[in-house]
Order: structure tokens, then C-alpha cells, then sequence
């Protein structure tokens, strides 16, 4: 099944548009870095991760609320080869929090060149109501959907939706459903002047998602992270990973199960692996062990992109990886004392003839 798709704001690269084997990569960003910010589990995050001296970004224990910061990493996405930024968003049923690395986002003038979407983390309490619900749609299209470096797909802004599972078990606690929120919101989005909205649908795994998009009316799927491989097995037993390796097989059993059974096309996800130990640590604590050495990235990122060009149509032809600075869950891709720009220079190897900015 193919997926024609044309994209209003271009995310891709002019040398990228002249040749469709060329990948675009997107990255998340986790605006969790600004000490007393509404909604944080630690007042002072930074606190947890100098535990952690191999973590320590280059930029040092940095504010993501300073355009300056956001303008060197734009800038180091960039050279690199990332063309698109996916900000993680919430919402408190009244109001966002945690919107402070979006507006030094939007105060630099590395934005045009590397537009922007936000993914809402609905895996929290939210929404309540519908009146919430309307308020927060609403609150998109104000503030994001209609700025010109927003990421469009024919013309439709892409909103991501961490959890549709989530979203459908909040939805019964009010008398709605998946389904009816998302017509919803593209009612409201053309009532703004918008032609909809273009949900990426998330979850944990792609067995239980797969099927769903299509019939909710949705535009493709994603995932900001995975666990274990499809069906929740790690190898022949139902458990998360312990190694990255592990971790990388089950991402590889994830994409097989999308692009065999999915009704919607998917954004390739990508990870730099996990390990919660600064934020407490996971359950199993052997799944701890599952965070990347930069040469293990590289050859998952390149069977990411291997086993997407054997699928051609069933994707946007785009990486999407987690995480830029998750590093509470070391998930992170960003230049550190430890690895330098080793994880950027194995996105920048992906696609050597990209333009980017200088």
C-alpha cells in the first residue's frame, strides 16, 4: 500500500527533494531543563543527572528556556542531518506547562530552517472533559498549528499523540471515544481556517495499534519509545530489554509487525536506548542496562533505515528518534562530554549529500 504524500513546509532538504532515497530524520526534544518549571518531578532536574558525570551535556547544565541554548542545538541538528524537531507537550486541563523551551524555540532565527510539531504526552490524567479537551485544541491552533514553521503533511499539521490508548480509556471516563475526539478536533481546526489535522497515533506496541488509525481517522502511527519487540517478547520471553541489542531487536520486530499489518504509514521510530537509573530507576532493573554506545546507534539507525527503504510507500521515508536530551531515561542523542558529537555523526553518515545550515 502506498501513501502519496506532499509536504507544505519542508522538512526535507533541497538535496533530499531531488532525491527520494535520502532520509529525513526528526528528533524529540524533552523541555524538562529549567529548574522550578510547572509540572517537573524534581524542582531542580539537573540535580539528579550530576550524579551522572558521563551524562554532562557540552552546552553544560543548561536552561531550556534560553534562546541561545536552543539556537546551538538547532544549530548542531542541523550540520547534522536532523530536519525536524518533535517537542514533547502537556497539558494540565487548564493550561500547558513546560512550553519554555518552545518559546526560546520560536525566539530564534534557526526556526526556519528546522520547523517544529509537538507531541502531546497524554499519559497523565488529561482530558477530564470535552471542554478541556476543546480548550487544548484550541490552544494549538492559537499558538502552534498556523505558524509557518510548522510541520504540514498536504497541508494538514501533524499533531503526535503519545498514548491512543490512553486517550481512548481517558475519553470513556466522559461518554467519548478515540474516534469522536479526534473528529472533533479537525472540526475545530476547520472552523479555525485549517483544512484538519493530521494525528500521528502513538503506544507501546504496534500489535495493538496498528489497526486502529485508520478506523479513528487518523494520518499514521509513531512511537516515542518501545520496551520489548511486538507481542511485548524479548527474544522468546515476555519481558522488557536488558542490553541495548535486545532493545534493537525488539525495535526491529516492531517495524516488521507495522509495515506487514499497518493500515496508515508509519514514522520510523528510532532510540539511543534507555536507562531510567537517574529518574529512580525502571522496574526490572536489568532493563537499565539497555542504553546505547554511539556504535551501537549507528548500526540500529541504519537497520532503521535499511528495513524502511525495503518497505517503500509504507512510511514518509523519515527516522523519528528518541530522544534529543532524555536523560533521565538516557535516551540521548545530543552532544555529551562523554561521546562528543559521536551519536550526531552517525545521522550525519546516514545522508553525507544533505544542505544544511552551516
Amino acid at each position: 500500500m502506498l501513501w502519496p504524500l506532499l509536504i507544505s513546509c519542508a522538512f526535507i532538504s533541497s538535496s533530499q527533494a531531488q532525491n527520494k532515497d535520502v532520509p529525513s530524520v526528526g528528533v524529540f526534544y524533552y523541555p524538562g531543563w529549567h529548574d522550578n518549571a510547572k509540572g517537573l518531578t524534581y524542582a531542580l532536574p539537573w540535580e539528579k543527572i550530576k550524579s551522572f558525570p558521563e551524562k554532562k551535556p557540552l552546552l553544560g547544565w543548561y536552561d531550556d528556556a534560553d534562546p541561545e541554548v536552543l539556537s546551538k542545538q538547532l544549530r548542531w541538528m542541523s550540520s547534522y542531518g536532523i530536519d525536524y524537531v518533535v517537542f514533547d507537550w502537556y497539558w494540565d486541563g487548564r493550561s500547558t506547562f513546560g512550553e519554555q523551551a518552545l518559546q526560546a524555540y520560536f525566539k530564534t532565527p534557526e526556526r526556519t530552517s528546522l520547523p517544529f510539531a509537538i507531541m502531546w504526552a497524554n499519559h497523565d490524567a488529561q482530558p477530564v472533559d470535552d471542554s478541556s479537551y476543546r480548550k487544548m485544541v484550541q490552544y494549538w491552533i492559537d499558538n502552534y498549528l498556523k505558524r509557518p514553521e510548522y510541520i504540514r503533511l498536504n497541508g494538514y499539521p501533524v499533531v503526535f499523540i503519545y498514548s491512543s490508548g490512553s486517550l481512548e480509556t481517558r475519553a470513556a471516563k466522559f461518554g467519548s471515544n478515540g474516534a469522536a475526539l479526534l473528529k472533533e478536533a479537525n472540526a475545530i481546526a476547520v472552523e479555525a481556517g485549517l483544512p484538519g489535522i493530521h494525528f500521528s497515533l502513538g503506544g507501546a506496541a504496534s500489535t495493538t495499534l496498528s489497526t486502529v488509525g485508520r478506523r479513528w481517522g487518523g494520518g499514521s502511527y509513531f512511537a516515542y519509545n518501545y520496551h520489548a519487540g511486538a507481542l511485548g517478547f524479548t527474544g522468546e520471553e515476555r519481558r522488557v530489554s536488558r542490553s541495548f541489542s535486545e532493545l534493537a531487536a525488539g525495535y526491529k520486530s516492531q517495524w516488521d509487525w507495522f509495515f506487514a499489518n499497518s493500515d496508515l504509514p508509519l514514522w520510523v521510530p528510532v532510540t539511543a536506548g534507555w536507562n531510567k537509573k537517574p529518574w529512580g530507576g525502571s522496574p526490572d532493573p536489568l532493563h537499565d542496562n539497555s542504553e546505547s554506545k554511539p556504535a551501537e546507534f549507528s548500526v540500529h539507525l541504519n537497520d532503521a533505515y535499511s528495513t524502511m527503504s525495503k518497505n517503500h510507500g509504507k512510511s514518509f521515508n523519515s527516522i523519528l528518534v528518541c530522544c534529543w536530551n532524555e536523560y533521565g531515561e538516557g535516551s540521548v542523542i545530543e552532544p555529551t562530554e562523554a561521546y562528543g558529537f559521536a551519536y550526531l555523526e552517525a545521522i550525519k553518515k546516514l545522508s553525507p549529500g544533505k544542505q544544511h545550515l552551516k
